[in-house]
């Protein structure tokens, strides 16, 4: 077969035209691009299975809702996108949505929540006896983060989450035990494979 036209269209693919026939050739970067969408749409069911958790995703407000289900979209999509984080667990761990690694063992629990006392904040959750909140503290500028303690990154409801750096941080601690003995700056090195 010979082509007997061709076009590109963008830097993502081209079409080739054979016998009359659209035919489209992928490139590579098109290829990983679509398997990174697919997987992560598979990977983030929109309905909670566990009850306990759904249970408590509707006692929040509906604002608060919106933001904890936007930092739950965010911890899926980080697992999806590393096989060595595997499938999470989503349970609760002191009343709060938590998120393990319970198949591959790979990482410490992420937990989120909103709390009555301090309403102007939801906060995402760390293990505080593993230090990976004051790792989180010299490595991004309290410009970019709000923390709480050993243990919290805290979120206003008026401020945009910044979703990159938050996913470097979960992508940190649900990898925490691969890499954990590791220099710090090779601890973050890790994560950039991700």
């Amino acid at each position: 077969l010979r082509a007997k036209s061709s076009k590109k269209f963008g830097r993502f693919f081209k079409i080739i035209i054979i016998d009359s026939r659209n035919i489209f050739i992928f490139s590579l970067e098109m290829k990983i691009f679509l398997y990174q969408v697919i997987k992560l749409k598979k990977a983030i069911p929109k309905t909670i299975k566990n009850p306990e958790v759904a249970t408590v995703f509707k006692q929040y407000p509906p604002k608060v809702r919106a933001k904890i289900k936007n930092l739950r979209r965010i911890i899926l999509e980080v697992a999806a996108s590393d096989d060595r984080i595997g499938a999470l667990e989503e349970t609760l761990k002191w009343g709060e949505p938590s998120y393990l690694t319970s198949d591959t063992k790979s990482g410490s629990t992420v937990r989120i929540d909103w709390k009555e006392k301090t309403p102007e904040f939801y906060a995402i959750y760390f293990k505080c006896t593993a230090n990976i909140v004051e790792i989180f503290k010299k490595k991004f500028d309290k410009n970019v983060f709000t923390f709480s303690g050993k243990r919290a990154i805290l979120f206003n409801f008026d401020d945009a989450v910044p979703e990159k750096e938050l996913k470097y941080c979960i992508a940190f601690a649900l990898t925490y035990h691969l890499h954990k003995k590791l220099p710090e700056s090779e601890q973050w090195q890790f994560i950039e494979e991700i």
